[in-house]
Formats: structure tokens, sequence, C-alpha cells
């Protein structure tokens, strides 16, 4: 409003500049002295005549107070010259100063009167060009009179055309929102009746074609010396873009961009709000679900990420159908949702939405034409008083208790099992220092070529010797680090102390060049972002050629793996990375994508090796013939009798392992057998037809 303001031009004949003062004078004077002169032809009226039009000339330059000092200083002149001094001022000469009063006094006001015409209409073209050229809508109310002008571009998308004085206050009221409207009204008046000078709201103002537009609107309050509201000028924008844009923004930092649900940060937010609200109000505990899509990955595998992400859209739909009013839902991980029921009265409660839920996700989904039926497996818990994220961990440990019971199922982290939890914290910092300590080591088992009897390579085994329990199973171990989140950790320091022992071992000189080191990865690690990286930098630090290090896979690790794996297989065959398809024909079995792998062997689990001693070997004899027509080698695990040995020989398998050649020893004992057996006599071996030697249970 101040730049409107300061856009007009104040009045001439309101100026008091000593400059037009200056200027009158010595017009004035110059007129009256060439009065002077044509008062000898004309008389009076060559006396006054140059005065006046000087008076109109200053008039119209100067403005008022030029102009009547003008009259004055020319008028006393006049009569002084003629009269000599005033002497002897006749009727006459009165009589014709008062005409010329009169007569200037009129121009005067006529002159003035048309420049503040053509200032008004300067300032009104001004204005509207103002107004041309801003998308606001302005507006001017009259609170006396209750007139109300508006003006601008904006104002014609409501309805009233620019200027229209006839639509007035009722008119803009009319067109608020109603759910806006009272508190609308109620600012404008506490800011009228009050002694603010500025008053602003946004609100929702109906346009022409009936839509709602949200509007910013601001005044400014002009007020009398008692303080009385007079008149208000503000303007008007339409924000309805900038505010969508807003709200599309933040909800993209608060929800899921594919399902629309919260992400996992607003999720954190929300479940610590709930927690704190408990510690003030006594309601119920709050029911964290942890839902994850089983096989998800082999989903998008077969059916392409487009599918995979469309199944999720419509798997967010389904489960928040199944949720009531108040529960909180959100999109946790690539496949996992968590929901949070809050005020759950009972455990059964929780159950009846879980069961609504696996129930709605039974049903087929229709994605590109084609039915795909999905299954859900649940963790439960409760948070009454525990944090958010260790209520969240209990029902991703119920989640994982789920999966291993068979999918497709839900299990409760009831109060009776928080021991156990117990007991993992406290294992999980004991874990921790075994990575310095030495109570985590590896064991080596020789892999043996039937062909000529030499050491193929030796495959890495995790062992943990714990101070108090002893030796921990290492299935266990593997569960214990996945629940503390020591994966990652674990991988890195069995393929580094890997890559490390063979190179120690190829230094000594007492052990062939040419041995392999073969250890197992789960299929977390292959999706572990760094492990190319690791890889490449230990084999060139370590020095180790090509075909040094074998990787071993399991079948469900495979199935599971998605494309980015496939292709990360690829870079590691690039750099001469053995890749192993362990516990082969134990699980899945899962040919068909066999070949999309690069696959160099496949370890035969000890089920088939133990049908050589029966009179059922068909199965390890087509498992042989599938492996040669593939062109994959094969390796025997778990070998224990000579005529298993016996037997594989005859089929042709390359190569064995097991403990009629050795059971895992640690480093030092390895590298001995290793350099004073570089060969094993199997003509010796197949001979020894006994009792099987007593296993130990093997790792990973």
């Amino acid at each position: 409003m101040s730049s409107l303001q300061s856009s007009f031009v104040r009045p001439r004949s309101l100026s008091l500049d000593p400059g037009q003062f200056v200027l009158a004078a010595v017009c004035t004077i110059t007129a009256v002295m060439a009065g002077w002169i044509l008062e000898l032809w004309l008389g009076v009226v060559g006396a006054y005549l140059p005065l006046f039009i000087g008076v109109a000339a200053i008039t119209w330059i100067g403005g008022l107070w030029p102009s009547l000092f003008s009259q004055l200083l020319g008028t006393a002149l006049t009569l002084f010259f003629r009269t000599h001094g005033f002497a002897a001022l006749s009727k006459a000469d009165a009589y014709a100063a008062f005409l010329f009063l009169v007569a200037a006094k009129l121009t005067m006001f006529l002159l003035l009167n048309l420049r503040a015409n053509r200032s008004l209409r300067e300032n009104r073209t001004h204005l509207e060009a103002m107004l041309q050229s801003t998308h606001d809508a302005l507006w001017e109310w009259d609170l006396g009179a209750n007139y109300v002008w508006r003006g601008g571009k904006e104002v014609e998308s409501f309805g009233c055309a620019t200027g229209d004085t006839q639509q007035g206050f009722n008119w803009w009221l009319k067109r608020v929102h109603p759910s806006d409207a009272e508190e609308v009204w109620a600012s404008l008046r506490r800011a009228i009746d009050g002694a603010d000078s500025h008053w602003s709201r946004e609100y929702r103002l109906r346009r022409h074609d009936g839509s709602y537009a949200i509007v910013s609107d601001h005044g400014f309050i002009l007020r009398d010396k008692q303080g009385t509201a007079l008149r208000m000028f503000g303007g008007m924008a339409d924000v309805s873009a900038q505010r969508t844009a807003e709200e599309r923004f933040a909800q993209g930092a608060v929800r899921d961009p594919l399902t629309g649900l919260l992400n996992r940060e607003s999720l954190l937010n929300q479940f610590h709000r709930l927690l704190e609200k408990r510690r003030y109000r006594n309601e119920g505990p709050i029911a964290v679900l942890l839902i994850d899509i089983d096989y998800f990955r082999s989903t998008v595998e077969h059916f392409g990420h487009s599918t995979g992400n469309q199944l999720l859209n419509a798997v967010a739909v389904r489960l928040a159908r199944c949720l009531r009013g108040k529960d909180i839902a959100a999109r946790f991980g690539d496949d996992e949702f968590l929901v949070l029921l809050e005020d759950v009265e009972t455990s059964l409660e929780a159950v009846h939405i879980i069961q609504r839920i696996q129930h709605s996700l039974s049903a087929p989904f229709e994605i590109d034409g084609q039915a795909m039926e999905v299954t859900a497996s649940v963790g439960v818990s409760f948070a009454e008083s525990v944090p958010a994220e260790q209520a969240i961990r209990q029902a991703d440990l119920a989640m994982h208790r789920a999966k291993a019971q068979g999918r497709a199922r839900f299990h409760v982290f009831e109060p009776a099992s928080r021991t156990p939890l117990r007991h993992t914290l406290r294992y999980e910092d004991e874990l921790r220092r075994g990575f310095h300590d030495g109570s985590l080591q590896l064991y080596y088992q020789p892999i043996v070529g039937l062909q000529d009897g030499r050491t193929f390579g030796v495959e890495a085994l995790l062992r943990w010797q714990h101070p108090q329990r002893g030796l921990i199973q290492p299935l266990e171990v593997l569960r214990l680090a996945e629940e503390a989140g020591l994966t990652t950790q674990l991988g890195q320091w069995v393929l580094r102390n890997c890559c490390l022992c063979l190179d120690r071992w190829r230094q000594s000189s007492r052990v062939s060049p040419s041995l392999l080191m073969s250890l197992n990865l789960s299929g977390k690690e292959l999706m572990r972002p760094t492990l190319l990286d690791e890889v490449r930098e230990l084999l060139s630090g370590t020095n180790l050629g090509s075909n040094s290090l074998q990787i071993e896979l399991t079948e469900a690790a495979v199935m599971e793996s998605d494309a980015a794996s496939a292709k990360k297989l690829d870079r590691l065959r690039e750099m001469s990375v053995r890749v192993a398809l362990d516990d082969f024909g134990k699980e899945y079995s899962f040919l068909s994508r066999l070949q999309q792998f690069p696959i160099s062997a496949i370890k035969l689990d000890g089920l088939f090796t133990r049908k050589a001693d029966t009179d059922q070997p068909q199965i390890l004899d087509a498992l042989m013939a599938f492996a040669q027509k593939l062109n994959l080698q094969v390796i025997a695990k778990e070998v224990e009798t000579g005529s298993q040995l016996r037997y594989l020989e005859e089929c042709g398998s390359a190569l064995a392992q097991g403990f009629l050649f050795s059971e895992p020893v640690a480093e030092e004992k390895a590298f001995q057998l290793l350099s004073n057996q570089h060969s094993w006599n199997i003509a010796a071996l197949t001979g020894e037809i006994g009792a099987p030697v007593s296993r130990e249970t093997r790792i990973w």
C-alpha cells in the first residue's frame, strides 16, 4: 500500500516551494513594469492586462499560494505606480483593482481545477496500469458508508468486474467457504474493534465457476485520532497453487511415494508420540505388527519390478481397509509393512485384526491381467513399557520365527520370551568382542579331488568358543548375528580372514599355489552394496591370483535373490571368483533358474551321499548326470565311508569332502595337514568299509 500511495503526485496547490514564490515575484514585477508601459496607450486595461496574464501563468506553473502571492503583490505595485505612492487613490483605480482580483481568482480556480482533473486522470491511468499488471485483487472499504471498491484481474475470477461497487461487503462474505466464514469475520471484527493497524487471513473463497480457491487476504486499517477505524485498504491473492505444492511436498516428506502410506521416519515419530501420550493417559497397550510379504524377491525376479511395485501398492490398499480408523500403517522396508494398533485391550483383539489382514491378502491380486497369490508372515509385539525401537525389534524377531515355522503365519512375542531376548542382547555385546578376542575362529576342511587325490581346496567353517556356554552351534551364531544386526560385520570378518589365511599359506611355499579357499555367503551378504569392492580390494591386497576364491550360496539364497544379485555374481565371475551352489537338492531345487546364475559347481547335500550306502542310489545317479549335462563340477559333502567314496568315484564325482578325509580343523593344524600330505590315497580309502565316522554339526 505504501508503494501505491507514493505513486500518486501530491497536488501542487498545496505546495510551499520557496522557488515558486521567487519565480512568482519576478514574473509579477515584470508584468507590472510591462503594464506601466502599456498604460500610456491602453489606460487602466493596459496596466492590468500583463499582470492578469502573469497570474494565469503563475497559477498553472506554481499553484495556489504563488498565485495568491502574485495577485496581491501585483495589485499593490500597480496601484502604487498609478497613484504615485497611494497618495490619491481614486474610486476608478479601486474598482479596477477589485475587478482584477475577481477575474484573477476565477481564472485561478478554473486553471487549478483543470490541472487537478488532469492529475486525477494521470493517477487513474497509473492505477489502472498497476491493476492490469498484477494478478492480485485490490480493495478499499469505507467502513462508515459501507462502500467497497475492488480492482485487479483476480477479482474477475470471483465474479466481480473491476471497479464494480454495486456488489458490496455482503457479496464477499457470502462467497467465503461456510466452514471459514465465522472465523474470518470474527478475526476481521477483532482487528477493526481493537487497536491493530493490520489484518491478514487465509481462507477459501468461491470462484465464479463454483470451485473454491485458497486466498491470502491482508488489509491496512486507517483510524482517526480517537482510534476509530475509518477505512481499510488491502489486497487478496490466490495461493491455491502454492498451498497445493506445499502440501504435496509435505506429504512426500512423510509418506511413501509408492503406496501413499507413512514412511519409516514418520511412523517412528508417530510411535514416539503415542508412547509419550500413554504416560499421561490410562490406555491399553500399542500392538506392533511387522508384516513381510513371502517370496516377494522371487516374484519381482520373475515378473519384473513394475509388477512388484503394483503388487505392493495393491497390498497397501487392502491393508488399509483392514485397519481401524485410529490405527497407523507404514511401509517400513522393501516388502515390509508396519502397523500400530492403538489402545488394544487384549492380544486376542490384535490377533483378530491379523487374521483379517491375512484373509484379505489371501485373495488373488489382478496385476496386468494375471492373477497373483500372496501370503504374508506377521510378527507381533506389545509396546507397554519398552521403547519404540525395542518393540519393533521384538516384532521383527517374532516375524522371523513365523517365517521359520513355515511362512504365511503370525507369531506373537509374548512376555515369556523376553528372557531369550535379554540373552540375545547380552550375546550381541559378546559377539562384537569376539571379532577381536579370538573366541571367533575359522576351521578348515579339505576338498579332495578323486582323480589324483590332491587337495583341491579347503572350506572355511565358523566356530565360536563362548567363555561360559562353550562351543556355540554355527547356525545359532548366524541367528544371533542377524538379530543383533551384525550379519554384515560377520560376513566381512569371515571374508577378510579367509583371504589373509590363504595368503599366509601360499607365502610359506609349502602349500599348492592353486589351492582354493571356499567360504559360505548368505543371501543378505550377497545383497551388501560394498561386497564387490571388498572382494576386489582383498584379492589385490593379498596378491591372490585367479580362481583362488570360491563363494558358496544355498539354493534358498539363490531363489530369493533378485536381478541385481545375479549381476553381482556376474561381476564376481569376471574377477575369477568361483560360485558354488551349496546344499543342492535339499530345499527348493529351483532348476529353471539355475542357468541364470554363473554357477561353477554344485555341492551335493549329505542326504544324497548317504544314498550310496543303500540300495536306492538312483537319485544320486540322476544328479550326477544332470550336473554333467550342464557342465557343472560336483562336490560331494559329508563323505564318511569307503563305500560312499567308491560309489562317488564310479559315478564320476570330481571332488569330495567329509570326515573320511578330515574333520574341520584350526588354521595351524590345517596348514600342517596340507603341507605334509599333498595327496590322499583314494584306493586305500575306498577299501575301508566300516562304520560311519561320528558327524560334527557343520555351519551355514
